[in-house]
């Protein structure tokens, strides 16, 4: 354990939950925190390598409404939108209904529909 963090897992030895790395994006440290940091980064290669084992693409487009979900636990309203942008143009272009409509339904719950939908 690393302060009140747990040990960073690799992306070869263990599963990181999403809600750990946005526990830990939150904390006291928040993203100043290299352990965090460590943590944010072998979350992200952990499903880049999950997304790219998926031979649906529509995997890509859920990878990228997560990584929204990371900004908005800091606070990084703009980058989240780009993302959830991303993610809706991959669901598009792979013809997944029911990810366009998930990510659509993420927009919304985190009351960004109107900066989202007025560009």
């Amino acid at each position: 354990m690393i302060g009140n963090l747990p040990a960073i897992p690799t992306p070869e030895t263990q599963k990181i939950d999403k809600e750990t790395v946005i526990k830990a994006l939150r904390g006291d440290n928040g993203r100043i925190s290299p352990e965090t940091m460590r943590l944010v980064e072998a979350w992200t290669i952990q499903r880049e390598v999950e997304t790219e084992r998926d031979p649906a693409n529509a995997s890509r487009a859920i990878f990228e409404g997560e990584r929204a979900e990371l900004y908005l636990a800091v606070g990084d309203r703009g980058e989240a939108l780009e993302c959830f942008r991303q993610a809706l143009y991959i669901a598009r272009q792979e013809k997944s209904e029911g990810v366009y409509k998930q990510i659509v339904e993420k927009v919304d719950n985190f009351g960004l529909g109107e900066d989202f939908f007025s560009l």
